[in-house]
């Protein structure tokens, strides 16, 4: 490979050999899958949900988000290095404003009021209109293999901060102004799964950038799979997005998902056929267990049914036989009001008889 300080830096080439991060593939990868796969299954789910088309697009943008920040580390062409860095940043702030929108449809279960709609896209503005300039973007540092960003990265972190605040300020009033039960339990469950993933997220990065170490940023990715697990979660305990997901179904999909993230770092012939092996036998119990599971489940929602058309039939019989017994006793009333209504007329017409 011929090396220059346009395209291809030796550098760059020898930094990306010795210091990439172990957990790089890691925490790239299969955390992507992960969000894609249920942003789509819930999408796909729930077409009619306003939640579920936002939650997509923030899985897409995580992936998008994942796909350039490997080009940073493993490209040595300057610049790609430059391009995907100046964008990256925007890519981020529009993962936390759909989060930020995300949040309001799902508990509200309404859009937004247009007004913030409007305040969120002239936030954003200013990180599109300036993408391509030196405000975003200064210069590449050969020496580091790095990008110099530009004073709009400060304008990127004091966005960011400002979208979690927001979403923070307005989970927690949601929790407190929440009616006891399973409204406030939802409540809380989403605004932890929340937390966890913005604050790891937006935490991990803005330590990576002031330290300089950025293998710091992988393990806020690790975010991502876990706000994944709490709305699962939702779906199994809580019937969110009115999707009938059993408890089975996720779990089989979660150790799958884990068996098959080890490839990422396996580098032993030996432990990747076990690995395969190993993902076939549970892809293989899986598939019976789920099966089982929803008979089971079935068998139980005929039954559950069953009863349902029962207690109905039972309580229009009883309607009916109360509707039959108000009859009877108006007749009742009326029969023996008539009665005692002869039998005064016959004492009057007995006494007027006595008198003569």
């Amino acid at each position: 490979m011929v090396f220059n300080l346009i395209s291809n830096s030796e550098v760059c080439y020898l930094w990306m050999q010795s210091s990439a991060p172990q957990l790089l593939y890691f925490s790239h990868i299969p955390t992507a899958i992960i969000s894609v796969l249920l942003g789509i299954f819930v999408y796909f789910k729930s077409k009619d949900s306003l939640a579920g088309k936002i939650l997509l697009f923030i899985s897409l943008a995580f992936s998008l988000w994942s796909a350039a920040d490997l080009f940073l580390w493993l490209s040595q062409d300057t610049r790609l290095i430059i391009f995907f860095w100046s964008l990256i940043n925007l890519i981020e702030l529009l993962i936390f404003a759909g989060t930020l929108y995300f949040s309001y449809a799902f508990l509200e279960k309404k859009d937004a009021p247009l007004k913030y709609k409007i305040i969120i896209l002239l936030l954003l503005l200013p990180m599109a209109l300036l993408l391509p300039t030196r405000a975003t973007m200064d210069h590449f540092d050969n020496s580091y293999c790095e990008g110099v960003q530009g004073p709009m990265v400060y304008y990127f972190y004091s966005i960011e901060v400002l979208f979690t605040l927001w979403a923070a300020t307005y989970l927690v009033k949601k929790i407190i102004k929440a009616s006891k039960g399973e409204e406030r339990k939802v409540a809380a469950c989403f605004s932890t799964g929340i937390f966890l993933f913005l604050f790891s997220f937006s935490g991990t990065s803005l330590i990576s950038s002031i330290t300089g170490q950025w293998p710091i940023a992988q393990y806020g990715m690790l975010s991502m799979p876990i706000f994944m697990g709490f709305l699962v979660y939702l779906i199994v305990r809580y019937k969110a997005f009115d999707i009938k997901l059993i408890g089975a179904q996720a779990l089989v999909i979660g150790i799958i998902s884990l068996i098959g993230s080890q490839f990422f770092f396996i580098k032993n012939t030996t432990n990747t056929v076990l690995n395969i092996i190993t993902m076939l036998l549970v892809s293989i119990f899986g598939w019976w267990l789920v099966n089982s599971v929803k008979k089971e489940i079935k068998a139980k929602e005929i039954l559950e049914q069953k009863v349902k058309e029962r207690t109905k039939e039972l309580e229009q019989s009883k309607k009916t036989a109360e509707e039959r017994a108000t009859e009877l006793e108006k007749w009742y009333k009326l029969t023996i009001g008539r009665e005692l209504r002869m039998a005064e007329l016959k004492e009057k017409i007995g006494e007027l008889e006595s008198k003569k």
